[in-house]
């Protein structure tokens, strides 16, 4: 959407985009992001929206508490290996 901002000249988009972001790393560890949301500057990041036809049977079975668990190994990961730098 950054992309398409920037094409477009959008200051808005751009400056959401911008802020989307910086707020990708608190949003992926505790699963704010909702099923459906277009990512545009124009819609809050944590609201739910209507999921298309055409891609409801794709995300029938997504579950943000089953992506928040399965992304802790690899969030472990990171943290262990920010400190192991962070150490040195």
């Amino acid at each position: 959407m950054l992309k398409l901002g920037i094409r477009r000249s959008n200051r808005q988009e751009n400056r959401g985009q911008v802020v989307r972001l910086v707020a990708v790393i608190p949003g992926y560890v505790f699963g704010w992001v909702p099923k459906g949301n277009t990512g545009g500057a124009g819609v809050l990041a944590i609201k739910p929206m209507a999921i298309p036809k055409d891609l409801e049977a794709l995300l029938q079975n997504y579950s943000v508490a089953r992506g928040v668990i399965g992304r802790g190994p690899v969030l472990a990961l990171l943290a262990a290996s920010a400190f192991i730098v962070l150490n040195r």
